[in-house]
């Protein structure tokens, strides 16, 4: 190699150190290298463009590490490659090197080992600055930095809603997504930039939202992997077309808001949006902002699983129904029902908007923060990290009553950290039900209040135009047949469930207080066995699990396997 002078050195020994960071927060493999300048620096481009790493690491890319070699958006062989900053949101942030954290170190034994500078070429140690590692905390979304997550979006149907004023970095956190997803990205800005110029028409803004509002609608009913949403959405209802598409097309939803820290500055975001919009309109717009404020927060099951999840269900009751004439006839007198096939379709969903299959388990009810400490949760850090993120979801039996049929999950450590519901709550003598149902246009039509949208009517759900089916996460894996078995929740958590159907004008939440009593009955009946020496609860053994029946039409399904399922944090706006 020719000899190089203290400059050169020092140039490859920085882009050997972020060529290990790369390597060792990217999950790339890199080689120690001797090369020229010129060399590393091509090398560095083309690993990150063949590895993908832009995909996978938040969108950062070879134009982002500063130095006069790197490509350009405009210069050099890999100019076509090389994603720009959203050219119409300042509040953008260039991207640094990634820094460590306490799973990701950045120094390791094998790092050494696979990786460690010429001892001839050694100078002192360039590490990110301060602005740089606060740039990486902007795009610090589970969505980004955790492969599962990563990997179940891919295969899932998800919308992704932006909200945030412009300038505040929201548009340069929704080009990160569609980097990092195959998607359909849908924003009122880019009506003014059909020509590869962005030219901002105020008077054209209402045409625009329809612009962003039907192409939505379009990729929906192609069942489009990913939808993202980039409008500003400053007040909570301009969400609501999209919010009820993604209902209706059994989409999961996340509200991303940026994580600058001037997203609600009104001087920086007069500064750095790019519609010349003045401090004065956008302190108005400050002041208008409203936080997104769900109905409730949970885990949400994709459409795969959701109908597998559904079928489950309605099997372990037609599975009891053929083997135990007893359950048969204590169920046909329950329900009013008198054949098999009345009693299988006795549950339904009928009392779910439109009827829908999506699956979730509720982790707070909020209403849309009108409950006792709804406002403290939704600003509880460990729920703020996890919106977004990927869980798995273990359901060790189902409860059958003549109000619900339900899943009941065994929540984990972490998912405990997200529950808020009360697992004591008394079942009332008289549980409320449902007015009849509306049985009029089942299409959904909704007019914004706003001048700057149109009135779009979404049309119902359809799967002929489908391109897309999500991936099922279903597994079963054996489960504990011991002395726990038969109480196998007690206490925080214990009323997790899923609601697969309920009876005829019976609200869902019936089915949490179903699943509170059964916790009840159960431990009432295992301390009388104790002292009995005797269980006095009815047990029948059928295909694949023991079913037992409590009092009050109520019965248990103990599975010999439980079902592990995915799902995504977020909430229900």
């Amino acid at each position: 190699m020719e000899e190089l002078n203290f400059l050169q050195k020092k140039k490859i020994s920085t882009f050997m150190i972020q060529l290990k960071y790369l390597r060792e927060t990217r999950g790339c493999f890199y080689y120690k290298l001797e090369l020229t300048f010129e060399h590393i620096s091509q090398f560095l481009v083309s690993q990150l463009i063949s590895e993908e790493v832009a995909d996978s690491a938040m969108g950062q890319t070879a134009s982002r590490i500063k130095d006069s070699s790197t490509p350009s958006e405009s210069t050099g062989p890999y100019a076509s490659s090389v994603p720009s900053i959203h050219s119409t949101d300042s509040g953008s942030f260039p991207l640094g090197v990634q820094t460590a954290t306490p799973r990701r170190p950045l120094s390791s034994k094998r790092s050494h080992e696979l990786f460690e500078a010429d001892e001839a070429n050694k100078t002192e140690a360039v590490i990110p600055s301060k602005k740089a590692k606060e740039h990486l905390l902007y795009l610090d979304y589970p969505f980004f930095n955790d492969i599962r997550t990563k990997d179940y979006i891919k295969n899932s149907k998800i919308m992704f809603i932006m909200k945030g004023i412009s300038g505040s970095g929201k548009s340069t956190v929704a080009n990160t997504i569609r980097d990092t997803f195959p998607h359909s990205y849908h924003s009122a800005d880019a009506f003014f930039n059909k020509t590869g110029e962005y030219i901002f028409e105020f008077e054209k803004l209402k045409e625009a939202h329809q612009f962003c509002q039907k192409g939505s609608i379009e990729e929906a009913e192609k069942h489009q992997n990913v939808i993202i949403i980039d409008n500003t959405n400053v007040r909570n209802w301009e969400m609501k077309l999209y919010l009820d598409l993604a209902k209706m097309y059994q989409y999961v939803v996340i509200v991303v808001e940026p994580k600058t820290p001037w997203y609600k500055d009104a001087e920086e975001l007069a500064k750095k949006n790019q519609h010349g919009v003045s401090e004065e309109i956008i302190m108005k717009k400050v002041k208008m902002y409203q936080e997104p404020c769900p109905l409730y927060y949970g885990w949400f099951v994709n459409e795969t699983d959701s109908i597998t999840l559904l079928e489950i269900g309605k099997n372990w009751l037609k599975n009891a129904l053929e083997e135990l004439p007893y359950f048969f006839t204590d169920f046909s007198a329950q329900s009013g029902k008198l054949t098999k096939e009345e009693m299988i379709n006795y549950f339904t969903r009928e009392s779910f908007y439109h009827g829908n299959s999506m699956l979730h388990c509720t982790a707070m009810f909020t209403g849309r923060g009108s409950q006792p400490d709804a406002k403290e949760y939704m600003k509880k850090q460990e729920v703020v990290d996890s919106l977004g993120k990927y869980f798995e979801l273990n359901i060790i039996g189902f409860v059958i009553t003549p109000r619900t049929l339900g899943a009941r999950i065994q929540l984990s450590t972490d998912q405990l950290e997200l529950w808020n519901q009360n697992d004591a709550e008394e079942t009332p003598d008289y549980i409320r039900i449902y007015p009849q149902k509306d049985q009029g246009n089942k299409g959904n039509k909704q007019k914004n209040n706003n001048d700057d949208s149109a009135e779009v009517t979404i049309p119902e759900y359809s799967e002929h135009k489908r391109e897309f089916d999500c991936v099922g996460t279903i597994k079963e894996v054996d489960q504990d047949l011991g002395q726990n078995r038969f109480n196998p929740t007690f206490g925080k958590g214990s009323r997790a469930h899923i609601t697969n159907g309920c009876a005829s004008n019976v609200r869902p939440v019936t089915t949490g207080l179903d699943i509170i009593d059964t916790v009840c009955a159960e431990q009432i009946y295992m301390t009388e066995a104790s002292e009995n020496g005797e269980s006095l609860v009815k047990s029948f053994k059928i295909s694949g699990a023991v079913l037992r029946q409590y009092e009050n039409g109520l019965w248990v399904v103990y599975p010999d396997k439980k079902v592990i399922v995915g799902s995504i944090f977020s909430g229900a706006y």
